[in-house]
């Protein structure tokens, strides 16, 4: 089992929270990606803003070095929305063209795409039209594009997100599932693996809460997410039902809360690995 783990945006961005402000993280980004070098970590998710902020003060170039000489050598960009509204949105599809961009000149392997949070209805055959323009934008520069499913978004649960991924037939299209959504969106792991194309899972991402949802689902994903192996999602039992599908890509870990916020940046982080890494263990002790 791969062992190397990537530590999401939300991870490692200290008092930065979903949908407050520019979600930009008030810590330097270059310290933050020698602290996940220094606690263990091979991989880490990025904000475009954020990303492309710090690329006009050093460079890309500098940017890339930084994270090598750090042992981060997994890159995944975040969270590309409105997708699906093509070029009738300028600035959706300049967001889009500066996400291609910024993952061709740092070689980032992901890019991890929304399933529509705006509430808009949209009819079925223009998602699949745009993701399959989208991925043969994504294919020229190199990377892939994960799907995540949300219980409040559009497509809610794994089972509607695979039926746009096969849809779609193309190479660079996959999805993004997360212990939190599996769980949060009232599906079992047997059945997750069920109706899931195996070699679609693209990204993997662990994490853990209480069993009862607490305030609005949102709420609940934005302030109240756990420690692998701190709540009541059994996450060895997610690993292991994910590793039957013959995954073997790094685990992303997308630690979400208050008091994952309000911890110093390193202690939170190192804090993330050792509980995700021993729930990878778990999964696997006596195999």
């Amino acid at each position: 089992m791969n062992e190397e783990l990537l530590a999401s945006y939300w991870t490692h961005a200290g008092r930065a929270a979903p949908l407050v402000g520019d979600e930009t993280s008030p810590e330097n980004l270059m310290q933050r990606i020698e602290i996940a070098g220094r606690t263990g970590w091979s991989g880490m998710g990025l904000l475009l803003a954020e990303v492309r902020n710090v690329a006009q003060d050093v460079g890309y170039n500098a940017l890339d070095a930084h994270f090598k000489a750090n042992g981060i050598k997994s890159l995944e960009l975040e969270f590309l929305e409105k997708w699906w509204e093509g070029e009738a949105n300028k600035t959706a599809w300049n967001e889009r063209l500066a996400f291609l961009e910024t993952a061709d000149a740092l070689g980032v392997k992901t890019i991890k795409i929304s399933s529509n949070l705006s509430g808009a209805v949209v009819p079925f055959q223009t998602y699949v039209t745009e993701l399959r323009r989208l991925c043969d934008q994504a294919t020229e520069v190199g990377c892939w594009l994960a799907m995540e499913f949300m219980p409040f978004a559009h497509f809610s649960d794994a089972r509607k997100a695979a039926e746009l991924i096969k849809a779609t037939d193309h190479s660079a299209a996959g999805l993004c599932v997360d212990v939190w959504h599996v769980y949060r969106s009232g599906m079992g792991y047997d059945e997750l693996i069920s109706c899931v194309p195996h070699d679609k899972v693209f990204v993997v991402e662990l994490d853990d809460a209480a069993r009862k949802v607490r305030g609005t689902l949102f709420e609940d994903s934005s302030n109240e997410r756990r420690y692998p192996g701190e709540g009541e999602f059994d996450v060895p039992a997610f690993v292991r039902a994910i590793l039957s599908t013959g995954f073997t890509g790094h685990w992303g870990v997308e630690i979400i809360s208050e008091v994952h916020r309000a911890s110093p940046i390193e202690v939170g982080m190192r804090r993330a690995h050792y509980a995700s890494l021993t729930s990878l263990r778990m999964a696997t002790a006596g195999s």
